[in-house]
């Protein structure tokens, strides 16, 4: 079987690197880290004392989750359209999924249905840039979670439109974005 997530595009230079990485100092290290905080910063007007690095998006949804500590049953909206990496963390928090359907033209979440779906339980909703695409109701469905006083957590793994961190007024919660292989802006791992 071949993994193309493995290293798709590994050569004998991207190896020799990876093996200097292994003996490099951990101040060289702390320099490249602090260079991604400022990077991220600088793109999201989030200060990079608020910017947290976690080995992988799953990771940082149960860490997020666990830290919010949410009330027993509470719900977790995530439109149904996504994978078990941002499913499997919120059952493992001991939170509850509720899946909202989809709209067509950016395959994200819809707006009439997140109002059928919310409950007084609901205390999370993770708003899933699918393929890089912005939501169609992404404002819509900011400002409807202001007014419930909803976390929200954008989901930008699969990538993102620079200009949504132009205007964050209306956004109460995270941004996780995913640095693997497969994705937008890829590193090793994470």
């Amino acid at each position: 079987m071949i993994n193309v997530n493995f290293a798709p595009n590994e050569n004998l230079k991207d190896a020799w690197l990876a093996v200097k990485l292994l003996i490099t100092p951990a101040s060289r290290i702390k320099d490249g880290e602090a260079t991604v905080l400022q990077m991220l910063q600088n793109l999201t007007g989030v200060r990079h004392e608020h910017i947290f690095l976690l080995l992988s998006a799953r990771g940082a949804i149960f860490t997020l989750l666990t830290a919010l500590q949410l009330p027993k049953g509470s719900e977790v909206l995530v439109q149904g359209f996504t994978c078990e990496a941002v499913v499997l963390p919120i059952i493992a928090a001991k939170v509850k999924p509720v899946y909202v359907d989809i709209e067509e033209e950016s395959w994200s979440m819809d707006l009439s249905s997140l109002h059928k779906k919310y409950s007084r339980k609901s205390r999370v909703l993770i708003l899933q840039h699918t393929f890089g695409m912005v939501p169609v109701f992404r404002k819509k469905i900011l400002k409807y979670a202001a007014s419930k006083k909803i976390f929200v957590v954008e989901d930008l793994a699969h990538g993102f439109h620079p200009q949504i961190f132009d205007n964050k007024s209306n956004h109460s919660g995270a941004f996780l974005f995913s640095f693997g292989r497969s994705k937008l802006i890829s590193s090793l791992y994470g």
